[in-house]
């Protein structure tokens, strides 16, 4: 049986290195493509970057709508498991797409939230008050477009709940 696991696993581990193989090859001649379609239409690299931060913003004003309407579902409806899970998911998102994207400080307010919601359960999702601060300073920032400066930031990180002390081990 062991022989068969470990025989089972080296197809597998090959099949993967084969497929990453393969996604490889796919990105590496798309990027190729697009650099040369790039180039043809004089599209300059602070343009790419703007087209990205844009859809970056429309993504996450989607993500914060969800978000949104998942803490209404949680405070009428009998199963706030389900609206918290989703909303967590989509704060984790917005915390990792963030600073890819020029936008740290929706890094910085999306981590401090998870943090926050470790000491919390589903049911205090929709009627936590402290919750909406940090809501109000991710759309703020989504609905501007602009990367406040590190005061503004530091002033937005002051005004919500503190994560309690232990909620990085939990």
């Amino acid at each position: 049986i062991v022989a068969d696991i470990d025989q089972s696993a080296t197809q597998l581990l090959g099949a993967c290195r084969g497929f990453a193989a393969a996604l490889i090859f796919v990105f590496v001649s798309i990027s190729s493509r697009y650099a040369a379609t790039m180039f043809k239409e004089g599209i300059t690299e602070e343009q790419i970057i703007a087209n990205l931060r844009g859809e970056f913003l429309e993504d996450a004003r989607r993500r914060l709508a969800i978000m949104i309407e998942n803490r209404k579902t949680a405070e009428r409806e009998g199963d706030p498991q389900s609206a918290f899970t989703t909303f967590k998911a989509e704060l984790h998102t917005l915390k990792g797409m963030g600073q890819s994207f020029g936008f740290g400080s929706i890094t910085m307010i999306s981590r401090r939230l998870e943090l926050y919601l470790k000491t919390r359960d589903a049911e205090c999702l929709g009627a936590d008050v402290a919750i909406q601060p940090y809501m109000t300073a991710l759309d703020r920032i989504v609905d501007t477009g602009d990367e406040p400066s590190d005061d503004e930031i530091e002033t937005l990180l002051d005004g919500l709940a503190a994560p309690a002390d232990d909620a990085e081990d939990r």
